[in-house]
């Protein structure tokens, strides 16, 4: 089958979209099919073009092989993952390259994907997958506009929120399939008027060669021999990462315990403010680092943090990074509800805090470092579930199901519900 997914977010640029993208790809062509990617030139979160692709990047339009994924790259404006005007520019730049750069491919797809975030790219490869005659697979990782309401980006009055709310119904009402990652999504979207029909649920996955146990630790002495609950992953708004900051702080006193924190973001700034005027010397803070070093960095964890603010929206959520550590081994602390909460307690691999709640993960942090041997077990039963149940590949292989099913479009007029 010959597959483009069209995708905002893609490596070196890390994080799970980008991840997402490139692990159902790379399965798909080992598995035999033709799957490209149509995406921009990496510059998320801090907006500036990565090096190696500054040059590239000017010309317009690229093609590369990325780890044996064939790669259409588009210009888009590069922006910080902060401010809504840039960002904006960010998205509408790349629906508007992306859709030109689509339509020039000589590549003709059997199925266009569309991933969202954001909403733009999403109807970017609408408008390819149209063009091509193809059916239209509309990926939702995130709710939006919701999504904005939920880290108060904008009112749900706003002429930001309603635009994109015709956005999304229409990319509802025109996808062949509707591909969401959790059964909480399937609910809300279902309770807004989609045809139960139209929907699939592939959740999140992991690579278990890249992400083991027995992978060797970054090299951070001044963190040996003690109990390192780490946090890797985007310091955005919709992370409340300043909970962790406050976390240490009631934990200053335990020299056994220490804090890593290691990504980028809107908020990071922020948080090495903070982090200077509290003097948390039990918190290292590092900048993003390569997705290849990641593994490691969880490695050098005792166990890692897994944190959302705490929204209602949220708690249909189920955020990639858990599945990473636990196929690290190490156990969860997860400071997230709902789909996520289930997921962990059903593989028993973590324990659970309210989000943005300082001293309940204290004492999750405490419980663990405390006991060693159930924090043991706990990672070993997080390495045996994601092995049973969240191999790319087989999320490679749901989705491919999905695809032989899938019709050639036809254009639903039913009207959803308005508050959809």
């Amino acid at each position: 089958m010959r597959i483009l997914y069209v995708s905002h977010y893609f490596p070196p640029e890390i994080g799970a979209p980008a991840a997402r993208v490139f692990q159902l790809s790379r399965n798909w062509r080992e598995m035999g099919h033709d799957a490209r990617v149509l995406t921009g030139f990496p510059n998320h979160p801090g907006g500036r073009f990565y090096p190696g692709y500054r040059g590239r990047a000017w010309r317009g339009f690229d093609q590369e092989n990325y780890r044996g994924v064939p790669v259409y790259r588009t210009w888009v404006y590069p922006a910080a993952n902060e401010r809504v005007v840039k960002r904006s520019l960010n998205y509408g730049s790349f629906l508007l390259s992306g859709v030109l750069r689509g339509l020039l491919l000589s590549f003709q797809p059997e199925v266009v994907i569309g991933t969202s975030p954001q909403l733009l790219c999403a109807l970017a490869a609408s408008r390819i997958a149209r063009w091509k005659k193809v059916p239209f697979i509309f990926e939702v990782r995130d709710l939006w506009p919701e999504s904005l309401l939920a880290v108060k980006t904008c009112a749900a009055d706003s002429v930001l929120y309603r635009a994109l709310q015709r956005v999304a119904n229409g990319l509802y009402r025109e996808a062949s399939k509707i591909v969401v990652v959790t059964g909480e999504f399937r609910r809300l979207l279902e309770e807004r008027g989609v045809p139960p029909s139209r929907i699939a649920v592939v959740k999140n996955g992991v690579d278990l060669e890249m992400f083991r146990p027995d992978v060797a630790p970054a090299a951070h002495p001044e963190q040996a021999g003690k109990f390192v609950a780490g946090y890797i992953g985007t310091l955005g708004m919709a992370h409340s990462v300043s909970t962790i900051l406050e976390t240490a702080a009631l934990l200053r006193q335990r020299r056994d315990i220490h804090f890593l924190i290691v990504g980028n973001g809107a908020e990071r700034e922020t948080l090495l403010r903070q982090w200077r005027e509290r003097r948390l010397e039990n918190v290292t803070l590092l900048n993003q680092q390569p997705w290849d070093a990641i593994p490691s960095y969880l490695s050098l964890c005792s166990a890692a943090i897994v944190h959302l603010a705490g929204s209602p929206l949220f708690e249909s959520v189920l955020p990639s990074k858990m599945f990473e550590i636990m196929a690290a081994g190490r156990p969860v602390v997860l400071g997230v509800r709902g789909e996520a909460e289930r997921l962990l307690r059903e593989a028993q691999a973590g324990v659970v805090c309210p989000p943005e709640s300082p001293a309940q993960m204290h004492q999750a942090i405490l419980r663990l470092a405390d006991d060693p041997v159930t924090c043991r077990r706990l990672g070993q039963n997080g390495r045996d579930y994601v092995t049973r149940h969240a191999s790319y590949r087989q999320r490679a292989t749901e989705y491919l199901e999905i695809f032989r099913q899938t019709p050639i479009p036809e254009p639903v007029s039913e009207p959803l519900t308005a508050h959809g």
